[in-house]
């Protein structure tokens, strides 16, 4: 009879253990779906913001990037001061209008092409930011993948854990049982 009481004791004493650790890891559980969700929430935002520059990138001119207007005054400067001491040396020389001319359109046909070459480096900087947009997406393609498999997992876990504590709890009960039947209360 001792032993049955014995067994009782340590039977309730083994499900109040396994609620506590239920409660537990019940908050383990929504603590760690908490940080999950705040992941995967920030990695969309961020995954929205790339395409938002993305598209941003791919509708601009080229030419109307800082880039590319800084590139273009100090070409137009460097042309303005060559083109000022051309003229000075042509008036010093008696140089003709037309070989002023002459100059003044040799500069402006430079500052054209610089200008031209310029416009096809935009082929290049949309490929770039076309680069960039696909690495940042997979990158975070990558991030929520990760996100929802260590979820899954950590909920499988939980779920072992869950499925072995009531295991626990019936083996515990079983004994008690035994221990009752044993003892011939049951008879």
């Amino acid at each position: 009879m001792l032993g049955a009481i014995v067994g009782g004791v340590a039977s309730l004493a083994g499900i109040g253990t396994n609620i506590r650790a239920a409660r537990e890891k019940r908050k383990i559980e929504r603590e760690n779906n908490a940080l999950y969700n705040g992941i995967i929430e920030e990695t969309k935002a961020d995954k929205k913001e790339n395409e938002k520059m993305y598209n941003r990138a791919m509708s601009e001119n080229y030419l109307d990037t800082a880039e590319a207007r800084s590139s273009l005054a100090q070409l137009r400067e460097s042309s303005k001061k060559q083109l000022e001491s051309a003229t000075n040396n042509l008036i010093r020389n008696g140089a003709t209008e037309e070989s002023k001319i002459a100059v003044a359109s040799g500069l402006n046909r430079n500052y054209a092409d610089a200008a031209s070459r310029m416009a096809g480096l935009a082929t290049k900087y949309r490929e770039d930011a076309t680069d960039r947009y696909l690495q940042q997406k997979d990158k975070y393609n990558s991030i929520l993948y990760n996100a929802w498999m260590n979820r899954a997992n950590m909920n499988g876990n939980i779920g072992n854990s869950k499925a072995n504590a009531a295991a626990r709890y019936g083996n515990m009960a079983a004994g008690a049982l035994k221990e009752l039947v044993g003892t011939g209360i049951f008879n």
